[in-house]
């Protein structure tokens, strides 16, 4: 008899984590799709940035799964659609920053329910994304309006690439930036 409760609980485990890592993946899914194939790119923005509503599903499924699967979602989600879209270097922080945002959104809303707890949720992860992208931009540039990067300003790059004390690579990136106004 004892073996069938233990078959039994393993199999209800077992069920579990498969449920679970197929709405993460849903989510992380959702995320991406929701961020790649509606954004609009801020042409004001010194280091590029863009607004999207990958947040949508990330908020969804924060608050439906709970702290884990928003965390991962968001994480995942945002930080694939950086590494695939060209913004490379802001994958780590993004992965690191949204997936704070989904964390403390499923986190906030598993404690108190209700809308007026979803709305403060969501300030206190829109809270996390501002300060964390800040904190980015300033250690990045030392200067938060700044639109060069410090390599960038350290590196003495002309156009034709003929004087450089950086690696030549850098120098292309800056004369990419330059030429691109990003």
């Amino acid at each position: 008899m004892s073996e069938t409760k233990t078959m039994s609980s393993t199999k209800t485990t077992s069920t579990e984590q498969v449920r679970f890592l197929t709405v993460t993946a849903i989510g992380i899914a959702l995320v991406y799709v929701f961020t790649w194939l509606i954004n609009i790119r801020l042409p004001f923005a010194p280091q590029g940035g863009l607004i999207h509503l990958g947040n949508v599903p990330l908020f969804i499924f924060a608050i439906l799964f709970g702290k884990k699967t928003g965390a991962i979602a968001g994480g995942v989600g945002m930080g694939l659609f950086d590494l695939l879209s060209g913004w490379t270097a802001w994958a780590p922080f993004t992965f690191v920053i949204v997936g704070c945002m989904g964390f403390v959104m499923g986190w906030i809303t598993e404690k108190k329910q209700g809308f007026q707890w979803y709305v403060v949720a969501m300030l206190a992860a829109c809270a996390i994304k501002i300060g964390g992208y800040y904190l980015r931009q300033l250690d990045h540039t030392g200067d938060i309006d700044s639109g060069q990067p410090a390599s960038d300003r350290n590196s003495s790059c002309d156009r034709s690439y003929h004087h450089c004390t950086v690696k030549e690579s850098s120098c292309k990136t800056v004369e990419l930036r330059r030429r691109f106004h990003v």
